[in-house]
């Protein structure tokens, strides 16, 4: 997973860092793998925009042309449930002030039959919007494979 290293430094603690993970695409790719990006959480906050389309332009300064000829993404916006907020709280406050935004999310029961939150569906469809609009600006090699 990828993500602006704003978001991971706050989110994404205990992990290898984001430029490690870039870095290593190129060397997967070298090995015969095929690398796909899963930008995953995409979290709506102050300066997010920016903050993706940076990433967006270091991958395209940073990676091969191997890599880019076979590349594909997923756009993943958040999701979120109560009971991890609540855990959160007592370890990590500091990830709930973006994770947990009632003001921009609705409930929806998943597949397993529990309750989430995530994006109301104009602001999911907004900020999808946004990140492929960022691609095509900043990686237009990077396919898209799906976005939800």
């Amino acid at each position: 997973a990828l993500m602006p290293e704003r978001d991971a430094k706050l989110l994404d603690i205990r992990t290898s860092s984001i430029p490690e993970r870039i870095a290593a695409v190129d060397d997967f790719v070298a090995a015969g793998y095929e690398v796909h990006l899963n930008f995953s959480p995409i979290v709506i906050r102050d300066g997010w925009e920016q903050d993706w389309g940076e990433l967006l332009v270091r991958l395209d300064d940073e990676q091969g042309p191997a890599f880019k000829a076979q590349a594909a993404a997923e756009i993943i916006m958040l999701t979120h449930n109560r009971d991890l907020h609540e855990v959160n709280l007592g370890w990590h406050p500091r990830a709930e002030d973006v994770l947990w935004r009632p003001e921009l999310q609705q409930a929806k029961r998943s597949q397993t039959g529990m309750w989430n939150v995530r994006y109301r569906n104009d602001v999911k469809r907004e900020g999808v919007s946004a990140v492929q609009d960022l691609i095509a600006a900043h990686a237009p090699w990077l396919r898209v494979r799906y976005a939800f």
